[in-house]
């Protein structure tokens, strides 16, 4: 009975600390966006809510890196996925997969550095190493001069051999020199998952919401739900419809301008403009 509690007790601990830590990566990112403007942000919003709207799943992760020409990189995280929906303002989220990072280098670095990163998967590529493997290696020069921040990043490596379709922003805090072949990688905690889930419990079946997600991450999906409801959905004209409105209007509806607001304004062709002229001067015939 002891055990059980115990069990339970370690369950609630490590879901609670990995919805804080997952929290508190996307306010720290989300606050200093903001501060940057809307030079960093094509919506005016503190990230852009398309890449949280179009990703397929979504890693938060905090890593510890320390070098003195060798270096080393360890962290953990989570993975949620995006779970189809019957309508697209209902936003719903899978249970979180538990990650290690492990990263060991070589060259010139000398520093150390904590990173929190938000990344978004905009391929299912990561999500399906993940499922099948396991894990995904990682290998490529790490090229970074950095003293804490702001930093735009797609992936754990500043130059991967390979990608994996991933976009993100990471905090960091501390300062490092590194110009370094990197690499290691990113791995399936099994020990978390069998603690929190069991031992019956895979990858797959959390990321494709087989496991009801656990009510500690519903600040977190919240946060990302209230982002993705901000993104302005504009439905395309259907190609019959607009046919017929370049026949009946005269000009073509398919010209369109998306402003970084996510705004769409129409473009009348010459052709239109000019018939206009050409309609204001034309002489009435008795």
């Amino acid at each position: 009975m002891a055990r059980c509690f115990a069990s339970v007790a370690d369950r609630t601990t490590l879901l609670r600390e990995a919805a804080t830590q997952a929290y508190a990566t996307w306010t720290t990112v989300t606050l200093l966006e903001q501060d940057q403007g809307d030079t960093m942000s094509l919506s005016g919003l503190p990230i852009n809510p398309r890449w949280i709207n179009e990703a397929d799943s979504l890693a938060f992760l905090t890593t510890h890196r320390s070098a003195f020409f060798a270096g080393r990189t360890m962290g953990e995280g989570i993975l949620i996925a995006r779970l189809p929906s019957p309508h697209p303002s209902l936003v719903r989220w899978s249970a979180p997969l538990f990650l290690t990072v492990d990263l060991s280098s070589f060259g010139i670095s000398l520093g150390h550095q904590t990173t929190q990163s938000f990344v978004a998967c905009m391929t299912p590529e990561l999500r399906r190493l993940l499922c099948q493997h396991g894990e995904r290696r990682l290998a490529g020069l790490e090229a970074t001069l950095n003293f804490g921040g702001l930093q735009h990043k797609p992936d754990l490596i500043s130059a991967a051999t390979d990608s994996v379709g991933t976009v993100g922003i990471n905090h960091t805090s501390g300062s490092i020199l590194d110009l370094s072949w990197t690499a290691g990688s990113l791995k399936v905690d099994h020990d978390k998952l069998t603690l929190v889930y069991g031992q019956d419990v895979s990858a797959l079946q959390l990321l494709s919401g087989a496991v009801e997600a656990p009510r500690e991450m519903q600040p977190l999906y919240g946060a990302l739900s209230a982002a993705v409801s901000s993104v302005e959905r504009v439905t395309p004209p259907a190609r019959v419809s607009a046919s017929l409105e370049r026949y009946t209007a005269g000009f073509d509806p398919d010209r369109r301008m998306v402003l970084p607001d996510g705004s769409v304004v129409r473009e009348e062709t010459s052709e239109r403009r000019g018939g206009d002229v050409l309609a204001a001067v034309k002489p009435k015939v008795a």
